[in-house]
């Protein structure tokens, strides 16, 4: 009992010292005076812009809206900038004045771009914020051939969202690739022997971002062997600058049918061998090539190993006879100039059956021309004299007329078509 009254009566005096001091520090004041009003201190409220949303991620060509907020102020309208410009621009992708922001269609380098709105009702306020971009998402929906030969191969692959960077992927196997534009990638690559039977194309946008186009397209490998070509016809023969059509029966290689055409192994062929257009329509050239035999193949897209030859002999054109002066020779020594279309040098002249000593001259266009200018009239009273007339002047000037030793009339030796 001693020690429980003992202890009770310390705990009431530290309770009454507690008190005392208590009340004491408060009639001082409540605490240390630092100067000033004794009144508590609250903190100022000040004007600023918050930018929503803050630090987005989007893929090239996509889109994001932001809003902006003044604070205190009932001016809410604000001016939007990227990296410093104005609403932007086709590098850094633009943003309009709803604050409607669009990535530029690939990535930048940086990949970063800074977003930024300035109050209308006062330009020092301001607020950014940092906008991350990914290539887009590649959409692969084309592949041409679709058909490929055990070996070497070209593809051409469209689609949408392709990039500087874009790989074209054969069965799981990156290719070399060229970016075309956008919408169109070549590829060359070599398939093998166990990739024959259905093979998967798609298409990856290198980081950032780096993604996959979805939905896969499918060539078929091994056509090797299985299409075959014929050029018909097999043989022709055409005439210096004529033309004949050629066609191709192609068979293994489903819809696609297309060829392309060699003239002596020329793509398309040239002015010295014939041309050849899409179609197969080949035209000879002006003058015989020597040989005077030619090779037109056709070679199947599907395959490019599946092609077939045609052989083409060209002739010197069909001479047409039009004039041959005098009409009547006397028995013995003559002299006759014939005019026409289609003479070339080494061509002769048939008398009876006899090939007759010549120097070619065409004068047809001499005749038409003097005619022409004459006015003569075939079934005018003068015309025979007129003709024989003219015929001996040509027969004076043109070599090989007996009178070689004259200049020369500037239609002998020309051709006129």
């Amino acid at each position: 009992m001693i020690g429980t009254a003992k202890s009770f009566r310390t705990r009431f005096a530290r309770a009454v010292v507690l008190a005392f001091a208590i009340a004491l520090w408060s009639g001082c004041g409540g605490g240390m005076k630092v100067g000033g009003s004794s009144s508590p201190t609250t903190k100022p409220t000040s004007n600023g812009i918050s930018i929503a949303p803050a630090s987005p991620t989007i893929r090239g060509g996509d889109t994001v809206q932001f809003s902006a907020t003044v604070t205190g102020s009932t001016n809410q309208s604000v001016a939007w900038s990227v990296n410093g410009v104005a609403n932007g621009n086709a590098t850094v992708g633009t943003i309009d004045m709803m604050g409607k922001y669009q990535a530029p269609p690939s990535a930048p380098t940086p990949n970063s771009v800074t977003v930024e709105a300035i109050s209308a009702a006062d330009k020092t306020l301001s607020a950014t914020t940092p906008v991350n971009l990914e290539n887009p998402i590649p959409m692969a929906q084309t592949v041409s051939p679709t058909l490929l030969p055990v070996g070497n191969f070209t593809l051409t692959v469209g689609g949408s969202n392709f990039v500087s960077g874009s790989t074209v992927i054969f069965g799981g196997t990156p290719l070399t690739t060229t970016f075309v534009s956008r919408t169109q990638l070549t590829a060359t690559g070599t398939s093998t022997a166990a990739q024959k039977g259905t093979v998967a194309v798609t298409v990856t946008n290198p980081d950032p971002g780096k993604s996959t186009s979805t939905a896969s397209l499918n060539v078929q490998v091994g056509t090797a062997g299985k299409v075959t070509v014929q050029v018909i016809p097999a043989t022709a023969q055409v005439h210096v600058g004529a033309t004949v059509n050629f066609r191709v029966a192609i068979d293994g290689a489903g819809t696609l049918t297309a060829v392309k055409w060699t003239v002596n192994g020329i793509p398309n062929g040239n002015a010295t061998v014939g041309t050849i257009s899409a179609g197969g329509a080949y035209t000879a050239p002006l003058t015989i090539p020597n040989p005077n035999t030619i090779q037109v193949q056709a070679i199947s897209l599907a395959d490019t190993t599946a092609t077939s030859t045609g052989t083409v002999t060209i002739s010197n054109p069909l001479p047409v006879v039009t004039v041959v002066l005098p009409s009547n020779i006397p028995v013995g020594d003559f002299t006759l100039v014939v005019s026409g279309q289609n003479f070339v040098s080494g061509a002769v002249v048939s008398f009876g059956g006899t090939f007759l000593a010549h120097h070619v001259c065409l004068l047809q266009a001499a005749h038409r021309d003097w005619h022409r200018d004459r006015g003569a009239n075939r079934d005018g009273p003068n015309y025979r004299d007129q003709s024989r007339s003219r015929f001996r002047d040509l027969e004076r000037v043109c070599p090989g007329s007996g009178n070689t030793g004259q200049r020369a009339h500037p239609h002998c030796g020309r051709a006129f078509a």
